[in-house]
């Protein structure tokens, strides 16, 4: 987390039970050690799963010897233990003994802390052998940013009706805006996606629940967790070895029934994905037997051994190797070129190449930064295409492509096969365009691949057989056919982009 003043970092850090001999440092404090370099104030906290007398009970006399290097290297930063001593965080039952240990702490070089914390928040207890440690921290300066939680649509409930009806209602003057300039056509682009927002509010229905929700659960796993609860905290106020005994019977059988619900859950997804997608499952278990990891990007370092370990570093890190400079064109080659005579082509788009440019696209695939999906695009297209033949055929007479379109959102994401994800070129980016803006792109690329083959522009090899595959692809491999390219006429200034 970032603050006004400075970078705050928090570890969570988990050392395995070792014995109270053992000297061999653990991987994970070497890695603490060198994350604690970076300049900012630290927090440490987790399950340590060791035993010193500065946090121990008095009546409990074991000792780690990596305990003691575990505070050398907090102490090398000032992070002092706030963790009171003695405090059990871990209440098992072990045999005919009762053990209460002091194992999971909380360090930080902050200065600020409440005098009222850390304590054991009974009231969050989740029938598991630690205790949940609640604690709070004074932070001057931090950032007034209200807690986001991404919300989701039910994209397969967009009711049609409902849609249209507000859609129609939010753009009855849409028809008579004048579109003959491209400041113009921007304030069209405008009002038209502020008019698709307010009707996909009324129409498409948000994902109720918690971001924690899960798909498997059941009524019967909640009654077993709750269950698991009381008696977890039966064994706390009687802490017996029947009531132990009685609460591990219990956990074990509340874990049981949760891997039996996941399981059902699982294979009722797959079976449902190869009717739908049948090969979604393939592909997945495909990754899945690669080890390929896409749920978060681990810390990043470069050719030159900096490292990044924010969202903000790992960013710039990805961004200066996925975006280099580009190289400036040589056009020495096309001063003083005769080109030949101009194709012509026809001026007006039909409504059946807008309606296939629209339909060809996967209904739920990830939207840009307007947020509205292809789902949406082809209810437009299906009922209300009149509004985009406007807005397309203004954009073709002007030869302009809309200042709206000029905006992606990028994300990078694993290269497959990679061994270390560490690198920033372990990932390629992926431009999420606007989908109207993608549609229009689309007609061009339709219009561009007939004209080229019409009129013999390419040369008979495997680049032929590659704009068939791909007419995107193609395109980009143009380069060397661009002078051909600028003779069509108004084509190359859409080309162009004004940007």
């Amino acid at each position: 987390m970032s603050t006004t003043k400075e970078d705050i970092y928090i570890h969570n850090v988990y050392i395995e039970p070792t014995t109270h001999s053992t000297k061999d440092i653990p991987p994970i404090l070497l890695s603490l050690k060198r994350l604690l370099e970076h300049r900012g104030k630290h927090i440490i906290l987790g399950d340590f799963n060791l035993h010193h007398p500065l946090w121990n009970s008095p009546l409990y006399d074991k000792h780690h010897y990596l305990a003691d290097e575990l505070l050398d290297i907090v102490g090398d930063i000032g992070a002092i233990l706030h963790t009171p001593k003695g405090l059990a965080t871990r209440d098992c039952q072990r045999g005919i003994h009762h053990e209460r240990t002091t194992i999971d702490l909380i360090f930080s070089n902050l200065e600020s802390l409440d005098l009222s914390t850390p304590r054991i928040q009974y009231d969050l207890e989740q029938s598991s052998d630690h205790l949940p440690i609640e604690t709070t921290f004074i932070i001057e300066g931090t950032q007034s940013i209200p807690p986001s939680i991404s919300k989701k649509r039910l994209w397969d409930r967009l009711n049609s009706e409902v849609f249209l009806s507000t859609f129609d209602r939010e753009t009855s003057y849409l028809s008579i805006l004048p579109l003959n300039s491209r400041e113009s056509i921007d304030y069209y682009i405008d009002l038209l996606i502020k008019a698709i927002e307010i009707a996909i509010d009324a129409a498409v229905p948000m994902k109720r629940g918690s971001p924690y929700d899960k798909g498997f659960w059941t009524q019967e796993c909640r009654n077993e967790v709750l269950y698991t609860r009381q008696l977890r905290r039966l064994y706390i106020y009687q802490s017996t070895i029947e009531n132990w005994e009685l609460f591990k019977r219990q956990r074990n059988h509340k874990g049981k029934i949760l891997s039996r619900a996941k399981r059902a859950f699982f294979r009722k997804r797959i079976e449902e994905l190869s009717i739908r997608e049948p090969w979604s499952s393939f592909k997945w278990a495909k990754k899945r037997s690669k080890g390929n990891s896409t749920l978060s990007i681990p810390i990043l370092r470069d050719k030159r051994g900096n490292s990044a370990i924010s969202l903000k570093e790992k960013a710039a890190f990805l961004r200066e190797h996925a975006f280099s400079r580009p190289i400036e064109a040589e056009l020495d080659d096309i001063l003083n070129y005769r080109y030949p005579r101009p194709l012509e082509m026809e001026d007006r788009l039909s409504t059946d190449e807008i309606l296939v440019a629209c339909l060809r696209t996967k209904p739920d695939k990830a939207p840009g930064p307007d947020g509205i999906p292809n789902r949406v695009i082809h209810l437009l297209a299906r009922s209300r295409i009149t509004l985009l033949e406007r807005l397309f055929q203004a954009c073709w007479d002007l030869s302009y492509h809309p200042r709206a379109f000029h905006k992606a959102i990028t994300v990078f994401i694993p290269k497959e096969g990679k061994k270390d994800y560490s690198s920033p070129s372990s990932y390629r980016p992926i431009a999420l365009l606007s989908t109207l803006g993608k549609a229009l792109e689309s007609i061009i690329a339709t219009r561009l691949k007939e004209i080229l083959e019409k009129s013999n522009l390419l040369p008979e090899t495997q680049f032929r057989a590659r704009l068939n595959r791909s007419t995107e692809t193609a395109l980009y491999l143009l380069k060397d056919r661009i002078r051909a390219i600028l003779a069509l006429g108004k084509i190359p200034s859409l080309l162009a982009l004004d940007v």
